[in-house]
């Protein structure tokens, strides 16, 4: 298997058994230590696989039933791009947000840096101004 296939197959395993089975245990196998996600418009950067989960977390207790479907994959070498669309229900606070019961769709990328098995580096960027007219906050 050459390192590309290796590649998308760690990031299917991110979005169907972390997101998908809520598996957060998961990141301890596919997350470095040293891993840093950045996301487009977020006030700080994530650390490591506690930051991960803790973000994770965050979305999962307001869209307990979220999916993330994977529409395009594509890698080359140590980088795995995705395109996906979060679907969910807004059923518990998003951070001070409290639950409007609002069905929400959203697009998304990710581009994964990928060193020995384990995500290093994480970049995505999603259409938060989009969740916020679907939850009915502008």
């Amino acid at each position: 298997m050459s390192t590309s296939d290796a590649n998308k197959r760690l990031m299917r395993r991110y979005f169907d058994e972390v997101w998908n089975q809520k598996n957060l245990a998961v990141l301890d196998e596919i997350i470095s230590p040293d891993h840093i996600r950045f996301e487009a418009g977020a006030p700080q950067e994530l650390r490591g696989p506690e930051g991960v989960k803790q973000f994770i977390q965050t979305y999962m207790t307001a869209f307990p039933d979220a999916q993330l479907i994977v529409e395009d994959l594509f890698a080359e070498g140590d980088k795995v791009a995705v395109r996906w669309l979060f679907r969910g229900t807004h059923q518990g606070y998003l951070r001070d947000i409290p639950p409007t019961g609002n069905v929400v769709t959203n697009p998304g990328m990710t581009i994964a840096h990928i060193v020995d098995g384990k995500m290093v580096q994480y970049w995505t960027s999603w259409d938060t101004l989009m969740l916020m007219a679907q939850l009915s906050l502008l």
